[in-house]
């Protein structure tokens, strides 16, 4: 009954979410909510719709500003694994989910969401269809034809999502219904009152090999470390990465790239071509004659940023100078990278499609920026200043208002000769709505208000230990100069805009270009990896057969002084269920863990890896419940997948189904003239007959303790009493002792001979 108190307890609070428009979410709950997000550079909301086993979804990433989209996809309870390995892709911050949904599905979100994401659980009016494609439908896109009529506008959204999509729509429509009312709520952007959304993206589940989390933390391919500060601990954001296989391979130069590889292990595709494409690149990356190539594309991407929150604030006219820097640096890095794959597109389709996506547009975008800020002169104002040449009426106000530093400084000069001698210091300002001003620094220490007044001159205003003042000259500066810097800024803010509006019609082909380019980075990092290592290009094929030469384990390699490769040879006339025994701590583990990068669902291309399987209870439970799970496999001849189990049943060899899928395997050892194990770690037909944990365990806890293991062992095995250990016999004899005595004092000495009798006995 409590899992339903707890059901019952989440439901309750779908009122606090509702999308009425009299009601939105609390400002000190959302608050408290997104505290811990705030600290963390991706926000990511993922919207899932789950209705009789259909299951849809779409999540925003505030990283790129994209809306991703999955179509209508069967998950059936209650297992829902795809959403399942849907979360572990998105990861999200904030998850949204029905009220509506089945019991089971809404428990196991509340089992999935952890620390690290809120589940927000909305009422079923927010689920209304209509309303959902109203607000898919108003979506504008910054790719979209300007000025397009309503009728074109359905059609161009019609091109990016499929609207037939019943399930799609509603948690696409939710998904975008919440980012209106909640965005300020949340404050990701002090800049934008709105999301910026630059694109729908279509994803799909189906060629995804499916990998829960369990399996993730056995492989090691992630290893999340927490904090050492107890104050950060837990706080999304704070782990880092331990030893694992994704730290191994991360030699990313962008931040995007390591996000693109997470993304990619994350997501591991059963597509061959894609797998292909893939290799052709890492292969490219690894031949010698190519390193220049490689170098040159490395330092394209060190300078290859994300503009998506930048392209935000472009509207707002509120991107800093660094942040100008930054659009034109990837800009102009991208252009060159594209240059560089414009020489290799033979070679990968990746080149290929970096070189395609070079348009014109981005050529000018590039010389546009280049052509009109003045970084250098920014950099030291810190404001947007244009270059000279740009624009004639400007140049002329610029070239006035150069005449006037010195006529600015002249005129302080003058009047600081028909100031007071106590006076030392002055300067003349311009301050907007203002005009000109005579700054004089405080010439005495502590003043007050009456210190500050200075004959001839109308006291303004204090501004920390300055004071400005307004006299004759000030004003005939006013009348004759004017508000040239106002007018300078001015005429600078518009050809600013005038930038932005350019750039943003045109910058669209760049998001995907970068895209790329961290997909590119990413496997960079694994041919340098698999370049160090000596790992060789694995041939993919549609055949059920696994053929591995000397296959070694990434993690395992690095922990030990030697590692002893193994082969692995599985279908193809081969067998296609091993069972691997051997002593312990001989390397079984490590075997299969080479092998399993990857886990599929069972089927005749599965991998199926069982490591030690029912050792948590007793040994007939155990092996019974390990032989039915093999049988089973067994029992479907050539529709057995590849499955590989380690064991220490060694009975269960009695009792599996004769089939010549099947193998026995064990990993080689030998013992040294004092009986001590020494591991081979070589795999070789075959099978033993006991784990050696005895010597194995001498070495450790001694040979009394192993003795005394070793008889009970052989009392069971022949049913006999087991012999009591040999301190246990000198226990018994003192307590003989100790009652005689207790005897000998209580009685007396008529009793002796009585007493003596006992103890002969």
């Amino acid at each position: 009954m409590q899992p339903m108190r707890s059901l019952e307890a989440l439901r309750s609070s779908c009122s606090d979410t509702s999308f009425a428009q009299n009601q939105s979410p609390s400002t000190s709950s959302l608050q408290n909510q997104c505290g811990a997000e705030q600290s963390n550079d991706d926000v990511v909301i993922l919207s899932v719709f789950w209705y009789k086993g259909s299951l849809a979804a779409a999540y925003y990433s505030t990283e790129n500003s994209e809306v991703h989209v999955m179509a209508d996809i069967v998950d059936v309870q209650p297992d829902f694994h795809l959403t399942k390995s849907l979360y572990q892709l998105v990861q999200p911050t904030h998850l949204l989910v029905t009220s509506q949904v089945s019991d089971t599905f809404l428990l196991m979100l509340k089992d999935l969401t952890g620390a690290d994401s809120v589940l927000h659980i909305l009422p079923k009016k927010d689920y209304d269809f209509e309303g959902c494609r109203r607000h898919v439908l108003r979506a504008r896109l910054p790719s979209e034809p300007q000025e397009s009529c309503e009728e074109m506008h359905h059609l161009y959204l019609s091109t990016l999502l499929d609207l037939t999509s019943e399930a799609m729509v509603h948690a696409l429509g939710v998904l975008l219904k919440w980012l209106d009312v909640s965005w300020t709520f949340l404050q990701l952007e002090q800049h934008n009152a709105a999301a910026t959304i630059m694109t729908f993206t279509n994803f799909s589940l189906a060629d995804m090999v499916m990998i829960n989390s369990v399996t993730y933390e056995a492989l090691q391919i992630f290893n999340k470390v927490a904090h050492p500060s107890s104050f950060k601990r837990g706080v999304p954001g704070s782990y880092k990465e331990g030893l694992s296989v994704y730290s191994i391979f991360n030699r990313c130069k962008s931040q995007l790239g390591s996000k693109c590889m997470r993304a990619m292990f994350l997501h591991p595709t059963r597509d061959i071509d894609v797998l292909n494409s893939r290799l052709d690149v890492v292969q490219f990356c690894m031949e010698p004659r190519n390193e220049d190539a490689v170098k040159n594309m490395l330092m394209c991407l060190k300078n290859i940023q994300s503009i998506t929150r930048m392209l935000g604030r472009l509207t707002k006219l509120s991107v800093s100078v660094r942040e100008w820097k930054c659009l034109h640096k990837t800009v102009y890095y991208c252009i060159v990278m594209g240059n560089i794959c414009e020489t290799i597109v033979s070679d990968a389709k990746l080149f290929r499609e970096i070189a395609d996506s070079m348009t014109e547009d981005i050529q000018k975008v590039e010389y546009c920026i280049s052509r009109i800020i003045d970084f250098e002169e920014s950099e030291i104002q810190n404001t947007f200043i244009v270059k000279l040449g740009v624009d004639e009426h400007l140049d002329r106000l610029k070239q006035k208002y150069g005449g006037m530093r010195e006529l600015m400084s002249k005129v302080a000069q003058e009047e600081l000769n028909h100031l007071p001698s106590y006076i030392r210091e002055c300067n003349v300002v311009y301050i907007p709505e203002i005009g000109y001003l005579l700054a004089l620094p405080a010439w005495k220490d502590n003043m007050i208000d009456e210190d500050w007044i200075v004959p001839n001159l109308d006291f303004m205003f204090k501004l920390e230990s300055v004071g400005h003042y307004k006299n004759v000259r000030c004003h005939e500066l006013d009348d004759v100069v004017g508000d040239t810097i106002v007018e300078i800024s001015n005429h600078e803010s518009r050809i600013l805009l005038g930038l932005v509006q350019y750039i943003q019609e045109r910058i669209s082909p760049m998001q995907k270009i970068i895209k790329m380019a961290s997909e590119l980075d990413c496997l960079i990092a694994l041919a340098m990896v698999a370049k160090e290592n000596n790992y060789t290009r694995p041939t993919l094929m549609e055949e059920q057969v696994l053929d591995i030469t000397g296959g070694r384990h990434p993690l395992q390699e690095l922990c030990v002084d030697s590692y002893v490769p193994n082969d692995i040879l599985s279908g193809d006339q081969q067998s296609l269920v091993k069972i691997i025994t051997g002593p312990n701590a001989s390397g079984k583990s490590v075997y299969l863990k080479q092998m399993l990068l990857s886990l599929c669902c069972s089927s005749p291309r599965s991998l199926i890896i069982v490591d030690e399987f029912g050792k948590g209870t007793t040994e007939i439970d155990g092996l019974a419940l390990l032989t039915s799970c093999l049988n089973h496999f067994l029992s479907r001849g050539d529709k057995c997948p590849h499955v590989f189990a380690s064991t220490h049943f060694h009975d269960v060899a009695s009792f599996l189904l004769q089939s010549r899928y099947l193998s026995f395997h064990t990993l080689d050892y030998m013992a040294d003239k004092n009986g001590e194990i020494i591991y081979l770690y070589k795999l070789k037909e075959g099978r033993i007959e006991n784990s050696c944990a005895l010597p194995i365990a001498e070495s450790f806890l001694g040979p009394s303790t192993c003795d005394r293991a070793d008889s009970i062992y052989a009392a069971l095995k022949n049913a006999r009493e087991i012999p009591l250990p040999s301190f246990s016999r000198r226990m018994l004899k003192k307590e003989k002792y100790v009652n005689l005595a207790k005897m000998i004092i209580s009685s007396n000495i008529k009793d002796a001979e009585e007493i003596t009798k006992k103890f002969m006995q």
